[in-house]
């Protein structure tokens, strides 16, 4: 069961809501004071090394990020994947990403590229879901469907 958020005056929520959209990476990223826009797709959020900021691209041609899109994705599937890889190396890539995910026991604030449109959408907050991944894929699972942007602290109680 899922802890509750913090009790608070609705009138000082910031809340980023499923299905929110946003035309670039830029207008997200800046929620979170990030103006550096290197590595936008995954970014650690600052002064909360356990909370990352996602921003996938839906079907990837490497990366797959596959899931249902009618029901904006409940979960999301990641597997390393090109067309052109080695077996053995797309073996390996997905074993190492699987345990690396395994001990990083991050959460994901995640913003998934041409889901709706060419931008991006606010999807929620996502952590591994340890049942559904194995060595060959890493099921990302919702567990919030708003991030409160005054209350980040509370999202740690959303780990494993």
């Amino acid at each position: 069961m899922r802890p509750a958020p913090p009790a608070q005056d609705p009138a000082s929520r910031q809340l980023l809501k499923i299905g929110q959209k946003f035309s670039a990476y830029q207008d997200y990223l800046r929620l979170f004071g990030i103006t550096d826009t290197a590595n936008y797709w995954g970014r650690q959020l600052p002064h909360h090394p356990d909370i990352v900021l996602w921003g996938p691209e839906y079907q990837h041609p490497h990366w797959h990020n596959d899931g249902d899109s009618a029901a904006m994705m409940p979960t999301i599937t990641e597997h390393w994947e090109p067309a052109d890889a080695d077996s053995m190396m797309v073996v390996m890539r997905n074993r190492d990403k699987y345990h690396h995910e395994v001990r990083l026991n991050e959460v994901r604030i995640t913003f998934m590229k041409n889901l709706v449109g060419t931008g991006y959408v606010f999807l929620g907050v996502y952590r591994l879901s340890l049942q559904q991944s194995d060595s060959t894929r890493c099921v990302w699972e919702r567990v919030a469907d708003e991030c409160d942007l005054n209350h980040l602290d509370y999202l740690e109680e959303l780990r494993n």
